[in-house]
Protein backbone atom coordinates (compact mmCIF):
# COMPACT_ATOMS: atom_id res chain seq x y z
CA UNK A 1 0.00 0.00 0.00
CA UNK A 2 2.97 2.57 0.84
CA UNK A 3 4.84 1.67 -2.45
CA UNK A 4 1.02 1.83 -4.48
CA UNK A 5 0.43 5.70 -2.34
CA UNK A 6 4.48 6.82 -3.31
CA UNK A 7 3.27 6.08 -6.92
CA UNK A 8 0.00 7.68 -7.08
CA UNK A 9 1.88 10.58 -5.50
CA UNK A 10 4.51 10.69 -8.22
CA UNK A 11 2.16 10.76 -10.72
CA UNK A 12 0.28 13.96 -9.22
CA UNK A 13 3.96 15.32 -9.05
CA UNK A 14 4.30 15.00 -12.36
CA UNK A 15 0.77 15.83 -13.83
CA UNK A 16 1.46 19.37 -11.70
CA UNK A 17 4.67 20.15 -13.07
CA UNK A 18 3.35 19.24 -17.03
CA UNK A 19 0.62 21.89 -15.90
CA UNK A 20 2.69 24.33 -14.80
CA UNK A 21 5.46 23.33 -17.66
CA UNK A 22 2.29 24.24 -19.99
CA UNK A 23 1.34 27.64 -18.68
CA UNK A 24 5.03 29.06 -18.12
CA UNK A 25 5.28 27.86 -22.37
CA UNK A 26 1.84 29.99 -22.54
CA UNK A 27 3.13 33.21 -20.57
CA UNK A 28 6.59 33.32 -22.31
CA UNK A 29 5.26 32.43 -26.02
CA UNK A 30 4.45 35.05 -28.36
CA UNK A 31 1.33 35.17 -30.88
CA UNK A 32 1.23 35.06 -34.36
CA UNK A 33 -2.21 35.68 -35.82
CA UNK A 34 -2.58 35.03 -39.77
CA UNK A 35 -5.52 37.44 -41.40
CA UNK A 36 -7.70 35.76 -43.72
CA UNK A 37 -10.10 37.93 -45.77
CA UNK A 38 -14.12 38.40 -44.80
CA UNK A 39 -13.55 35.73 -42.05
CA UNK A 40 -14.64 38.17 -39.02
CA UNK A 41 -10.28 38.30 -38.46
CA UNK A 42 -10.82 41.88 -37.87
CA UNK A 43 -12.73 41.18 -35.05
CA UNK A 44 -10.15 39.04 -33.89
CA UNK A 45 -7.25 41.51 -34.70
CA UNK A 46 -8.83 44.47 -32.50
CA UNK A 47 -9.04 41.91 -29.66
CA UNK A 48 -5.57 40.50 -29.59
CA UNK A 49 -4.75 44.58 -29.97
CA UNK A 50 -6.71 45.10 -26.63
CA UNK A 51 -5.17 42.23 -24.82
CA UNK A 52 -1.60 43.32 -25.85
CA UNK A 53 -2.20 46.70 -24.06
CA UNK A 54 -3.40 45.01 -21.19
CA UNK A 55 -0.83 43.07 -20.74
CA UNK A 56 1.90 45.44 -22.17
CA UNK A 57 2.83 43.03 -25.06
CA UNK A 58 4.60 44.62 -28.60
CA UNK A 59 2.69 44.63 -31.86
CA UNK A 60 4.51 44.10 -35.17
CA UNK A 61 2.81 46.23 -37.99
CA UNK A 62 4.04 47.30 -41.46
CA UNK A 63 6.31 50.77 -41.65
CA UNK A 64 4.32 52.47 -44.18
CA UNK A 65 1.53 52.49 -46.38
CA UNK A 66 -0.60 49.64 -44.10
CA UNK A 67 0.61 46.83 -45.99
CA UNK A 68 3.98 44.93 -45.68
CA UNK A 69 6.25 45.36 -48.53
CA UNK A 70 7.98 43.04 -50.42
CA UNK A 71 11.02 41.29 -47.97
CA UNK A 72 9.95 44.11 -45.30
CA UNK A 73 9.48 41.60 -42.71
CA UNK A 74 12.67 39.56 -43.67
CA UNK A 75 14.71 42.57 -43.60
CA UNK A 76 13.32 43.85 -40.44
CA UNK A 77 14.06 40.60 -38.55
CA UNK A 78 18.00 40.45 -40.25
CA UNK A 79 18.23 43.81 -38.28
CA UNK A 80 16.97 41.80 -35.13
CA UNK A 81 13.58 43.05 -34.09
CA UNK A 82 11.83 41.28 -32.00
CA UNK A 83 8.18 41.37 -30.90
CA UNK A 84 5.46 39.36 -29.03
CA UNK A 85 2.91 39.58 -31.25
CA UNK A 86 1.33 39.81 -34.98
CA UNK A 87 -2.28 40.21 -36.02
CA UNK A 88 -2.16 41.89 -39.43
CA UNK A 89 -2.78 40.55 -43.47
CA UNK A 90 0.06 38.79 -44.73
CA UNK A 91 1.06 40.97 -47.51
CA UNK A 92 2.40 40.59 -50.10
CA UNK A 93 1.85 36.77 -48.87
CA UNK A 94 2.57 34.99 -45.61
CA UNK A 95 6.50 34.44 -44.86
CA UNK A 96 6.40 32.02 -42.12
CA UNK A 97 10.35 32.24 -41.73
CA UNK A 98 10.30 35.66 -41.26
CA UNK A 99 7.92 36.33 -38.65
CA UNK A 100 9.19 33.01 -36.47
CA UNK A 101 12.46 35.29 -36.41
CA UNK A 102 10.71 38.57 -35.49
CA UNK A 103 8.38 36.74 -32.92
CA UNK A 104 9.99 33.68 -31.62
CA UNK A 105 8.40 30.76 -29.67
CA UNK A 106 4.73 31.97 -31.20
CA UNK A 107 1.53 30.63 -31.10
CA UNK A 108 0.06 30.42 -34.58
CA UNK A 109 -3.31 31.57 -34.98
CA UNK A 110 -5.81 31.47 -37.76
CA UNK A 111 -9.49 31.63 -38.58
CA UNK A 112 -11.51 30.26 -41.37
CA UNK A 113 -15.27 30.42 -42.49
CA UNK A 114 -17.98 28.55 -44.61
CA UNK A 115 -16.56 29.32 -48.15
CA UNK A 116 -20.41 30.10 -48.98
CA UNK A 117 -20.88 32.67 -46.67
CA UNK A 118 -17.38 34.32 -47.14
CA UNK A 119 -18.09 34.52 -51.36
CA UNK A 120 -21.03 36.48 -51.08
CA UNK A 121 -19.46 38.38 -47.94
CA UNK A 122 -16.47 39.14 -50.45
CA UNK A 123 -19.05 39.90 -53.23
CA UNK A 124 -20.19 42.68 -51.11
CA UNK A 125 -16.73 43.90 -50.52
CA UNK A 126 -15.56 43.89 -53.54
CA UNK A 127 -17.83 46.20 -54.83
CA UNK A 128 -15.88 46.48 -58.65
CA UNK A 129 -16.74 43.12 -58.98
CA UNK A 130 -19.62 42.61 -57.59
CA UNK A 131 -21.30 45.64 -59.44
CA UNK A 132 -19.91 44.74 -62.69
CA UNK A 133 -21.74 41.09 -62.60
CA UNK A 134 -24.59 42.67 -60.62
CA UNK A 135 -23.83 40.90 -57.78
CA UNK A 136 -24.88 37.87 -58.97
CA UNK A 137 -22.42 34.79 -57.41
CA UNK A 138 -23.53 32.24 -60.41
CA UNK A 139 -22.28 34.57 -62.73
CA UNK A 140 -18.96 35.87 -60.89
CA UNK A 141 -17.84 32.01 -59.89
CA UNK A 142 -18.32 31.39 -63.90
CA UNK A 143 -15.95 34.27 -64.81
CA UNK A 144 -13.61 33.31 -62.32
CA UNK A 145 -13.58 29.96 -63.39
CA UNK A 146 -13.37 30.38 -66.85
CA UNK A 147 -10.22 33.29 -66.03
CA UNK A 148 -12.65 36.51 -67.00
CA UNK A 149 -10.87 37.56 -63.44
CA UNK A 150 -7.56 38.84 -62.11
CA UNK A 151 -5.63 35.99 -60.35
CA UNK A 152 -5.65 38.93 -57.62
CA UNK A 153 -9.41 39.14 -57.30
CA UNK A 154 -10.22 35.59 -58.06
CA UNK A 155 -8.04 34.50 -54.86
CA UNK A 156 -9.82 36.82 -53.11
CA UNK A 157 -12.95 35.01 -53.71
CA UNK A 158 -12.09 31.32 -53.92
CA UNK A 159 -10.18 29.39 -51.99
CA UNK A 160 -8.66 32.50 -50.04
CA UNK A 161 -8.01 30.51 -46.75
CA UNK A 162 -5.37 28.13 -49.08
CA UNK A 163 -4.04 30.71 -50.83
CA UNK A 164 -3.60 32.97 -47.77
CA UNK A 165 -1.71 29.99 -45.47
CA UNK A 166 0.13 28.67 -48.47
CA UNK A 167 2.46 31.66 -48.29
CA UNK A 168 2.16 31.37 -52.11
CA UNK A 169 2.22 34.38 -54.58
CA UNK A 170 -0.43 35.41 -56.41
CA UNK A 171 -0.24 34.94 -59.91
CA UNK A 172 -1.86 32.03 -60.58
CA UNK A 173 -5.62 31.45 -58.74
CA UNK A 174 -5.79 28.35 -56.66
CA UNK A 175 -9.42 28.13 -58.18
CA UNK A 176 -8.26 26.70 -61.72
CA UNK A 177 -6.42 23.58 -59.61
CA UNK A 178 -7.50 19.98 -60.49
CA UNK A 179 -6.33 18.25 -57.17
CA UNK A 180 -8.09 20.22 -54.26
CA UNK A 181 -8.05 17.48 -52.22
CA UNK A 182 -4.21 16.79 -52.51
CA UNK A 183 -3.60 20.55 -52.12
CA UNK A 184 -5.96 20.65 -48.99
CA UNK A 185 -4.55 17.68 -47.87
CA UNK A 186 -0.53 19.37 -47.95
CA UNK A 187 -1.77 22.54 -46.44
CA UNK A 188 -3.28 20.38 -44.01
CA UNK A 189 -0.24 18.78 -42.85
CA UNK A 190 1.86 22.16 -43.45
CA UNK A 191 -0.24 23.76 -40.62
CA UNK A 192 0.24 20.59 -38.33
CA UNK A 193 3.64 21.16 -38.26
CA UNK A 194 3.37 24.70 -36.32
CA UNK A 195 0.53 23.27 -34.64
CA UNK A 196 -2.06 26.23 -35.77
CA UNK A 197 -4.73 27.14 -33.79
CA UNK A 198 -7.74 27.68 -36.53
CA UNK A 199 -10.70 29.35 -35.23
CA UNK A 200 -13.71 29.27 -37.07
CA UNK A 201 -15.91 32.52 -37.41
CA UNK A 202 -19.02 30.25 -37.06
CA UNK A 203 -18.66 30.65 -33.26
CA UNK A 204 -15.94 33.80 -32.27
CA UNK A 205 -17.12 33.60 -29.11
CA UNK A 206 -16.19 30.27 -28.78
CA UNK A 207 -12.78 30.43 -30.76
CA UNK A 208 -11.77 33.69 -28.78
CA UNK A 209 -12.86 31.70 -26.09
CA UNK A 210 -10.22 28.95 -27.07
CA UNK A 211 -7.48 30.94 -27.59
CA UNK A 212 -7.63 32.95 -24.21
CA UNK A 213 -7.40 29.69 -22.80
CA UNK A 214 -4.35 28.22 -24.42
CA UNK A 215 -2.92 31.83 -24.02
CA UNK A 216 -3.39 30.90 -20.32
CA UNK A 217 -5.22 35.09 -20.52
CA UNK A 218 -7.26 34.62 -17.64
CA UNK A 219 -11.39 35.87 -17.45
CA UNK A 220 -9.80 38.72 -15.10
CA UNK A 221 -7.67 40.20 -18.17
CA UNK A 222 -10.26 40.19 -20.78
CA UNK A 223 -12.57 41.73 -18.99
CA UNK A 224 -10.00 44.43 -18.46
CA UNK A 225 -9.58 45.11 -22.02
CA UNK A 226 -12.58 47.32 -22.65
CA UNK A 227 -13.71 46.44 -25.69
CA UNK A 228 -15.06 49.15 -28.19
CA UNK A 229 -18.22 49.69 -30.23
CA UNK A 230 -16.49 47.94 -33.07
CA UNK A 231 -16.37 44.78 -30.87
CA UNK A 232 -19.89 44.94 -31.01
CA UNK A 233 -19.53 42.22 -33.81
CA UNK A 234 -18.64 39.61 -31.01
CA UNK A 235 -21.73 39.01 -30.25
CA UNK A 236 -23.80 40.78 -32.85
CA UNK A 237 -22.64 38.82 -36.05
CA UNK A 238 -20.36 41.10 -37.48
CA UNK A 239 -17.43 44.46 -37.45
CA UNK A 240 -20.03 46.40 -39.66
CA UNK A 241 -22.66 44.95 -37.37
CA UNK A 242 -26.39 43.77 -38.34
CA UNK A 243 -26.69 46.13 -41.27
CA UNK A 244 -23.99 44.46 -43.46
CA UNK A 245 -25.58 40.75 -42.79
CA UNK A 246 -28.89 42.25 -44.05
CA UNK A 247 -27.32 43.20 -47.63
CA UNK A 248 -26.53 40.20 -47.73
CA UNK A 249 -29.64 38.14 -46.90
CA UNK A 250 -30.83 39.34 -50.06
CA UNK A 251 -28.64 37.03 -52.13
CA UNK A 252 -29.80 33.01 -51.83
CA UNK A 253 -27.02 31.39 -51.97
CA UNK A 254 -28.69 28.16 -49.80
CA UNK A 255 -26.86 24.87 -49.48
CA UNK A 256 -27.68 22.53 -52.41
CA UNK A 257 -28.95 25.42 -54.87
CA UNK A 258 -27.29 25.87 -57.88
CA UNK A 259 -25.76 29.04 -56.72
CA UNK A 260 -24.30 27.12 -53.79
CA UNK A 261 -22.82 24.26 -56.08
CA UNK A 262 -21.26 27.20 -58.41
CA UNK A 263 -19.08 29.09 -55.48
CA UNK A 264 -18.35 25.52 -54.04
CA UNK A 265 -16.87 24.62 -57.82
CA UNK A 266 -14.51 27.31 -57.22
CA UNK A 267 -13.70 26.87 -53.64
CA UNK A 268 -13.01 22.91 -53.44
CA UNK A 269 -10.14 23.24 -51.12
CA UNK A 270 -11.25 25.72 -48.96
CA UNK A 271 -14.51 23.57 -48.42
CA UNK A 272 -12.77 20.37 -47.42
CA UNK A 273 -10.14 22.63 -44.94
CA UNK A 274 -13.49 24.13 -43.50
CA UNK A 275 -15.25 20.86 -42.79
CA UNK A 276 -11.97 19.10 -41.41
CA UNK A 277 -11.25 22.82 -38.81
CA UNK A 278 -14.56 22.60 -38.35
CA UNK A 279 -14.31 19.33 -36.79
CA UNK A 280 -11.04 19.55 -35.40
CA UNK A 281 -12.39 22.82 -33.63
CA UNK A 282 -15.55 20.78 -32.34
CA UNK A 283 -13.20 18.50 -30.84
CA UNK A 284 -11.62 21.35 -28.89
CA UNK A 285 -14.69 22.75 -27.54
CA UNK A 286 -15.25 18.94 -25.88
CA UNK A 287 -11.75 19.71 -24.59
CA UNK A 288 -12.95 22.28 -22.11
CA UNK A 289 -15.54 21.85 -20.34
CA UNK A 290 -14.69 25.04 -18.32
CA UNK A 291 -14.76 27.39 -21.56
CA UNK A 292 -18.15 29.32 -20.66
CA UNK A 293 -16.45 31.29 -17.63
CA UNK A 294 -14.35 32.64 -20.74
CA UNK A 295 -17.12 33.15 -23.08
CA UNK A 296 -18.73 34.84 -20.40
CA UNK A 297 -16.01 37.34 -19.42
CA UNK A 298 -16.06 38.08 -23.18
CA UNK A 299 -19.68 38.85 -23.32
CA UNK A 300 -19.03 40.90 -20.37
CA UNK A 301 -16.32 43.52 -21.61
CA UNK A 302 -18.34 44.54 -24.58
CA UNK A 303 -19.86 48.17 -24.08
CA UNK A 304 -22.46 48.55 -21.54
CA UNK A 305 -21.02 46.79 -18.81
CA UNK A 306 -18.75 50.08 -17.78
CA UNK A 307 -16.13 47.51 -16.54
CA UNK A 308 -13.14 48.99 -18.19
CA UNK A 309 -10.04 49.97 -15.93
CA UNK A 310 -7.97 51.59 -18.73
CA UNK A 311 -8.26 55.84 -18.86
CA UNK A 312 -8.67 56.26 -22.77
CA UNK A 313 -9.12 54.52 -25.94
CA UNK A 314 -5.17 53.82 -26.46
CA UNK A 315 -6.06 50.03 -25.89
CA UNK A 316 -8.85 49.94 -28.23
CA UNK A 317 -7.57 50.25 -31.89
CA UNK A 318 -4.50 49.42 -33.59
CA UNK A 319 -2.75 51.55 -36.20
CA UNK A 320 -2.25 51.29 -39.66
CA UNK A 321 1.50 51.60 -39.59
CA UNK A 322 4.30 51.32 -36.36
CA UNK A 323 4.48 53.84 -34.35
CA UNK A 324 7.69 56.39 -33.59
CA UNK A 325 8.65 57.87 -30.44
CA UNK A 326 6.53 61.17 -29.20
CA UNK A 327 8.07 62.70 -26.40
CA UNK A 328 5.04 65.19 -26.29
CA UNK A 329 2.31 62.53 -26.67
CA UNK A 330 0.15 62.19 -23.52
CA UNK A 331 0.97 58.93 -21.09
CA UNK A 332 -1.81 56.98 -22.66
CA UNK A 333 -0.63 57.79 -25.80
CA UNK A 334 3.13 57.45 -25.26
CA UNK A 335 2.17 53.49 -23.74
CA UNK A 336 0.26 53.21 -26.92
CA UNK A 337 2.53 54.03 -28.95
CA UNK A 338 5.79 52.29 -27.44
CA UNK A 339 3.50 49.02 -27.74
CA UNK A 340 3.10 49.78 -31.44
CA UNK A 341 6.66 51.25 -32.07
CA UNK A 342 8.53 50.25 -35.00
CA UNK A 343 11.16 48.63 -33.08
CA UNK A 344 9.47 46.70 -30.62
CA UNK A 345 10.62 46.84 -27.06
CA UNK A 346 14.26 48.05 -28.02
CA UNK A 347 12.75 51.30 -28.36
CA UNK A 348 13.70 53.59 -25.49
Amino acid sequence: NERLFILILMHLLKNIRAVQNMNDDAKNCGLVFVKTYKTGSTSVAEFLSAIAYVKGLHCLHPSSGGNYREGELKMRAKRGEIYDMSFRHPTPRLDEDALENLIPNAKWVTIIREPIARFVSTMFFVKKIGMRYGFDPIRIAEAIRNKQIPPDDANAFCENFAHVLSGRRGTTALAYSDSPEIIAHDLILRLEKRNYLVLVQDDLLSSLAILALEMNWTPDVIQGIGISNARKSLVSGGRRGPKRQTTNNQVSCQSGSSCARAVLQCNAIDQHLYLHYKEVFARRLAAFPNLQLWIDAIQAATPGHAISSLPGPWARHYPINCQLHNPNAPPQRHTWRKLHSCQGPGEK
